[in-house]
């Protein structure tokens, strides 16, 4: 009986380590920070039938570079220094909080509406989510606390444009999912 037990616990333990292994690989290679390839998505579509979006996600991208934007950063509740880009105009309906997916970037995520958000009055709030771009943070959680960043946000564009002045949270891919757990919280 004896053999059994330890054997059984054993396998168990075993187990136990590598599953801890496993885990920590993925974390390590899915959810850590990863240098940014601002081309790496317009390459992916080439040779494919999306390959004209490609250069229509270039034009918006070179567009949106153009613009002069300001930089601003904020700390997030755990002490992280975030960074955004924004670009304002005079009169603006509100503001256009853009949250990007898992390691992407405003620009690109949305490089096809950030022209008609614009034209269409609003200013544009570009983030960068925690453990992207010009935001610190070596690890992103997939808008666990991603979704107090952009409660933070919120708040930033309280205290600089007082409460009558609108924000529309738009977010895609993990950006979305980041929006949607903000919307639980008191914004």
């Amino acid at each position: 009986m004896m053999p059994l037990i330890m054997t059984e616990t054993g396998v168990a333990l075993l187990l136990l380590i590598l599953y801890f292994f496993f885990c920590a690989h993925l974390v390590n290679r899915f959810l850590r920070r990863k240098p940014y390839d601002p081309d790496r998505f317009v390459r992916g579509l080439k040779g494919t039938p999306m390959e004209p979006y490609g250069q229509i996600i270039q034009r918006e991208r070179a567009w949106f570079a153009q613009q002069e934007r300001e930089g601003v950063f904020i700390e997030s509740y755990d002490g992280l220094r975030l960074h955004a880009q924004y670009l304002t105009q005079t009169n603006a309906r509100g503001t256009m909080l853009l949250v990007h997916g898992f390691h992407g970037s405003g620009d690109c995520d949305f490089s096809c509406v950030l022209q008609t958000y614009y034209d269409m009055g609003f200013d544009l709030l570009v983030i960068d989510q925690r453990s992207h771009l010009g935001s610190e943070g070596n690890y992103l959680t997939m808008g666990v606390l991603e979704r107090y960043d952009v409660r933070a946000w919120c708040l930033y564009l309280l205290q600089r444009f007082g409460e009558g002045h609108p924000v529309v949270l738009d977010g895609i891919s993990m950006g979305a999912s980041t929006v949607l757990m903000a919307a639980g919280e008191q914004l």
